[in-house]
């Protein structure tokens, strides 16, 4: 179902009426360059936890309006959050964060340390390949974004 961006009502008359059979509501906090106004993501707040819905932000593009994206800037914390595009320095990337209380983390085995190594591999070849030692620097110090 679709409501309205930015008509807080509409959107808490259809999580209240439809609350049994959602499991989450999905919202970009910013659509393009329209602003939520003031009070609706709030509305979504309110009226997705007295219902027992998940709050989930896209914020694969409002992650670049603030260091802590559109909930860091609004003040609206989701339940889940989905990122992507710009966290992969270029490269194709998603990720989600949440709360232990709604997504229990992953144990760390075996095989996330060969994973690791994979990566580690893949951009010492990237870089070797490239030429441009300077760029990939940075991934043989730990971090996983290239040349920032």
């Amino acid at each position: 179902m679709v409501f309205p961006f930015n008509d807080a009502e509409a959107a808490e008359a259809l999580v209240s009426r439809h609350r049994d059979d959602l499991a989450a509501v999905i919202v970009e906090p910013v659509q393009r360059d329209t602003p939520p106004k003031p009070g609706f993501l709030e509305a979504l707040r309110e009226a997705t936890e007295r219902y027992g819905v998940l709050l989930i932000f896209d914020e694969v593009i409002s992650f670049r309006l603030n260091p802590g994206g559109a909930q860091g800037l609004y003040g609206v914390t989701p339940d889940i959050t989905t990122l992507g595009k710009i966290i992969g320095g270029g490269f194709p990337a998603g990720a989600y964060a949440s709360t232990d209380e709604v997504i229990t983390p992953p144990h760390h085995t075996a095989g996330s340390r060969r994973t690791q190594a994979h990566q580690a591999r893949v951009f010492r070849h990237l870089q070797r390949a490239s030429g441009d030692h300077g760029r990939w620097s940075r991934c043989d110090e730990g971090t996983a974004t290239p040349g920032l």
